[in-house]
């Protein structure tokens, strides 16, 4: 996939989101290799960073990984983080636990609600992916 072709997809799922609102920038270049070498989870597909008071959000995708994917791969990671920007203040209230309960506990609470968050983003957007699909294929 092509750096024109992730940012078609992203302008055009933005919209499917109702994300019109946002700013949601997709660095390419510099920016996007340096964010990489600092990158604790390179294997990552992508990655987002959002405002915690601003409706804006930079997504990241993967340098060393991003040219090889199909249009539905590269289609599912767009969603997947996009569908991170919309998870904003589900993920800022569990994110307020921090300092409020001992280490131990916070840490499982952590791993496990992100390990289901993940899960739950993955299969909304190959879901919403799919039914774009069949959308599409009517009109």
């Amino acid at each position: 996939m092509t750096e024109q072709g992730i940012s078609d997809l992203v302008r055009t799922w933005i919209d499917r989101l109702g994300l019109d609102h946002w700013e949601i920038k997709v660095p390419f270049g510099q920016e996007l290799e340096k964010y990489w070498s600092d990158n604790d989870n390179p294997n990552a597909h992508a990655s987002v960073e959002r405002s915690k008071v601003y409706d804006s959000a930079k997504i990241y995708f993967n340098p060393r990984d991003y040219a090889s994917w199909t249009e539905e791969d590269a289609t599912i990671h767009v969603v997947h983080e996009l569908i991170h920007v919309l998870f904003r203040d589900v993920e800022w209230t569990v994110d307020q636990i921090v300092g409020q309960v001992p280490r131990d506990a916070e840490d499982f609470m952590g791993e496990t609600f992100q390990h289901h968050l993940e899960g739950c983003i993955d299969r909304l957007a190959r879901r919403f992916v799919n039914l774009a699909r069949v959308e599409d294929e009517r009109i």
